[in-house]
């Protein structure tokens, strides 16, 4: 019994000891009451204007273990600002807060610059024991910075900068107090300031005008917004800081070219032509450095180079580049397109365009007199097209008589009249053989047939008209004109050419001459004053009048012998 009396008195004795030591240990970590000011969770605004009014959220905390008893807070007035307030709070539970707004007021005549409110608070307390602690006093200050007047004017020389490249941001800035010390630097998460972005400026009176230069490199387009901050020192010695906004409008490259022209001769197979390009920088700035490059493939290649430097090219400069472009004999027509490459500098960066060039190889209307025909009541002429492409349209008008040696004009009014003098010979003389055409211009046989026309006008020209299709590339053809005719001409060649325009040409023959012959019967002899040579009736009436007066002289030479 005694032993069991010990063993029991041992165990009371061990849980007495553990209970007291953690009853020690748990006083020992406790905190003593505080009441603090929540500077996380007060608001007001922290930049002030003389004579503005703001509230003031103050928040008041217990941040220990402990209840506070009978808490009071002064929020007291400065130089600058007026406020005087005292609030009693009461009691504040651990880590219980209370917001308090506070109506203050910044004085009309408050010098600018950083100032603070002073907060007192007083309570009764606990200490990390929690015994009691009497008349505990905190102190707080918070800072209020108070704005003067607008101290700086800043107007943007420009307010269009060039993505990727190197841009000059000009800002003018006029002080309207004096300050001192001064500072700029300007920042911003759209664009690279290139060299310095801190710029000391020093003191500055009020009224004076300043540049401020930064060279800036944006890197994406749109709108950027710059920061320009400007520090100086206010008159009690603090360094206050302007914070102002910028903002930036941030294109693609500035510069731009436009292909205003592309000429060239017509071009065939194993022809060399002069290809000239005419461009034009459509944008705002000037580009450094532009070279141009053609890019010739089969069929084409370049004589020279097909590369050319043109150097500076002014915001709406026109230029002009030369390619010598050689075309293969195995090119077919057809329109190539070929790239036009433009590579250009702008503020130190390299920039590449392309353009989309088209190259029409259609070849050459190259259209020769080969044969002159003058046959029985018809004229042949033998066409043939040496060129690299086909003549499409082809009207061709056989012009004869006076008028056609002094003018190929088209007017006058056509006619199935074979001439002005109808069915006469020249001097007058009436006809003495059948056949020939009259003025009568019903006659069946001198009206108009679908493979020819005759015009007339007043100065006697004559024309015939055939129509061919077309005529190949180094084929040839025979226009066949119903006309009985010899002697000089004209051929007039008309054909569809480059952008489906009529092209002329003027061919100068002769009929019955080197070229050809002339051979004409009784039945088909035209008569026509001015047509260039003797025809068969007024060779018959020659004839006839010599034989008469052969004859007549003859009987007279026999009547003076027979006497």
């Amino acid at each position: 019994m005694k032993n069991k009396g010990l063993i029991d008195y041992v165990v009371f004795f061990v849980l007495l000891s553990t209970i007291s030591m953690m009853a020690y240990a748990a006083s020992g970590s406790s905190k003593p009451t505080s009441v603090i000011v929540d500077f996380d969770s007060t608001e007001l605004d922290s930049s002030l204007k003389p004579g503005e009014t703001e509230i003031l959220n103050l928040v008041v905390e217990n941040s220990g273990d402990y209840r506070a008893h009978n808490v009071e807070v002064w929020v007291h007035s400065s130089a600058r600002i007026n406020v005087d307030k005292k609030l009693y709070l009461g009691n504040l539970a651990s880590d219980e807060s209370r917001t308090i707004p506070v109506w203050i007021k910044v004085n009309d005549d408050a010098a600018s610059g950083l100032t603070g409110i002073k907060v007192d608070i007083e309570y009764h307390g606990s200490d990390s024991e929690g015994d009691p602690v009497y008349n505990q006093k905190t102190s707080w200050e918070i800072p209020v910075t108070i704005l003067g007047e607008p101290l700086f004017q800043v107007t943007l020389k420009q307010k269009t900068l060039y993505k990727d490249s190197i841009n000059t941001l000009v800002l003018e800035v006029e002080g309207l107090s004096d300050v001192k010390g001064m500072i700029a630097e300007l920042s911003s998460s759209c664009l690279d300031v290139v060299g310095a972005s801190r710029q000391y400026i020093g003191d500055v009176d009020a009224n004076t005008a300043f540049s401020l230069s930064f060279d800036v490199k944006p890197e994406d387009s749109g709108i950027c917004n710059a920061y320009l901050a400007l520090s100086y020192l206010d008159g009690s010695g603090d360094r206050l800081t302007d914070n102002l906004s910028v903002g930036l409008i941030v294109e693609e490259v500035g510069v731009d070219f436009k292909i205003k022209e592309v000429s060239y001769e017509p071009m065939g197979p194993g022809d060399n032509v002069v290809v000239n390009i005419t461009l034009m920088n459509i944008g705002s700035v000037a580009a450094d450095d532009v070279s141009l490059t053609l890019a010739l493939e089969d069929p084409f290649t370049p004589v020279d180079t097909q590369e050319k430097y043109l150097g500076v090219v002014g915001a709406g400069q026109l230029v002009n580049a030369v390619f010598d472009v050689a075309v293969g004999l195995d090119a077919e027509t057809q329109v190539y397109a070929t790239t036009l490459t433009i590579d250009y500098e702008l503020s130190g960066t390299s920039y590449s365009l392309t353009k989309d060039v088209g190259l029409d190889v259609s070849g050459e209307v190259l259209l020769e007199v080969i044969k002159v025909e003058g046959g029985s009541g018809s004229v042949k002429i033998e066409i043939a097209n040496v060129g690299t492409r086909a003549a499409e349209g082809v009207k061709a008008t056989l012009m004869t008589g006076l008028g056609s040696m002094v003018s190929d004009s088209e007017t006058g009014s056509e006619t199935s009249r074979m001439g002005a003098g109808g069915g006469r010979m020249p001097g007058g003389f009436p006809g003495m053989m059948g056949g020939g055409p009259t003025d009568d211009v019903s006659s069946e046989e001198n009206q108009q047939t679908p493979q020819a026309r005759m015009i007339t006008n007043e100065s006697q020209v004559q024309r015939y008209v055939e129509y061919k299709a077309d005529i190949e590339a180094t084929k040839q053809t025979t226009f066949n004109f119903d006309a009985s005719l010899s002697g000089p001409a004209i051929l007039l060649l008309e054909y569809n050419g480059p952008g489906n325009k009529r092209v002329t040409q003027r061919e100068p023959i002769t009929v019955g001459g080197s070229t050809g012959f002339t051979s004409t019967s009784y039945s088909d002899r035209t008569q026509r004053a001015g047509n260039g040579g003797l025809d068969l009736t007024t060779m018959g009436f020659y004839v006839i009048l010599v034989a008469f007066v052969v004859y007549a002289g003859y009987r007279g030479f026999r009547w003076y012998k027979s006497r």
